[in-house]
């Protein structure tokens, strides 16, 4: 039925009718996955259409639309879409300012090598969050960091990481830094400390 909605979507009817058409179509579109398909026909009525409060519904669904695609982006690690998504319709995200929904964008930032993006937002986050900021969280930053060649961000990052739970991710951090700058004899100490089930 997607097709039939495609085909009505191409012929003169009453206004009335045509919304009802293109929120269909809009609708099948973004079940089938074809996110930017559906976004296509909304923006398409919207621009051509009456005053915003009379689209509400279009307006809904488009704020679902780009929120669905940005997620299925994400779990399928195509994260240039993401941030092409989040940098056009930030305004369209009500939860861009949860904590979720900025790792996930500081993640992709990450995926795409853009660090200092990705550590601006892990650090805003664990500003946000003080005391309850985790090791797991600290550690994603001090690893972004060293992507970054920040060592000296990343060595204080990792001195914040206390607790034997996390000590093995730290060394392994640690390692990784200190080989990253030539500190071969350092970087063979942090591995060798580690326990022989965190070497395999």
């Amino acid at each position: 039925d997607l097709g039939f909605f495609r085909e009505l979507a191409r012929k003169s009817f009453s206004p009335q009718l045509t919304k009802l058409i293109h929120l269909k179509l809009a609708l099948r579109e973004h079940e089938y996955g074809n996110f930017d398909a559906s976004l296509g026909v909304i923006d398409g009525h919207l621009q051509e259409s009456l005053p915003p409060a009379s689209n509400e519904d279009f307006l809904a669904l488009r704020r679902q639309v780009l929120s669905d695609w940005l997620h299925s982006a994400h779990q399928n690690r195509d994260y240039g879409t993401v941030i092409v998504l989040y940098e056009r319709h930030q305004d369209a995200f009500p939860n861009a300012h949860t904590v979720e929904f900025q790792r996930m964008i500081a993640n992709s930032y990450a995926g795409i090598q853009r660090y200092r993006k990705a550590i601006s937002l892990y650090e805003g986050i664990m500003a946000k969050q003080g005391a309850e900021a985790g090791a797991e969280l600290i550690l994603k930053t001090a690893e972004t960091a060293l992507l970054a060649k920040d060592f000296e961000r990343a060595q204080n990052l990792c001195n914040q990481v206390q607790g034997a739970d996390h000590e093995a991710g730290k060394k392994r951090l640690l390692a990784r830094m200190a080989f990253a700058q030539q500190q071969y004899a350092r970087a063979v100490e942090y591995l060798e400390s580690l326990p022989e089930t965190e070497l395999k």
